[in-house]
């Protein structure tokens, strides 16, 4: 899935204090129950966060946990036509389209929108 950042990094990049992007629901991040938690670098671009991609986190916050979205953005998906969700979005392609994978073939549904198997 790629390199991961600081929240310091995150805050930079996202162009954000670093306490806004601890508490921003549009970012997938990992550990810091003992440890700072650390942010997927795939989320940002040149610009700050990008919000092809944090779109589709708040559509699949509220029924998943970050590794599982993380884990999906990273898969090849059949509805994407074999991309995956961070290649979809990276080459400019219909982010209604990439809306619609994720309601019918988020993380615990095969790439037909039914009920993985």
């Amino acid at each position: 899935m790629g390199h991961f950042l600081t929240r310091e990094d995150a805050a930079r990049r996202a162009h954000v204090s670093e306490d806004e992007v601890r508490h921003r629901p549009d970012l997938l991040r990992v550990g810091g129950r003992w440890l700072d938690e650390v942010y997927f670098e795939f989320q940002f671009d040149d610009r700050g966060i990008r919000r092809d991609l944090s779109r589709v986190v708040r559509t699949l916050r509220s029924d998943y946990d970050d590794i599982e979205i993380a884990d999906w953005m990273a898969t090849p998906n059949r509805v994407l036509d074999q991309l995956t969700p961070i290649r979809w979005c990276a080459s400019g392609r219909d982010g209604g389209r990439l809306g619609t994978a994720a309601r019918t073939c988020g993380p615990e549904h095969d790439c037909d929108g039914g009920p993985a198997g």
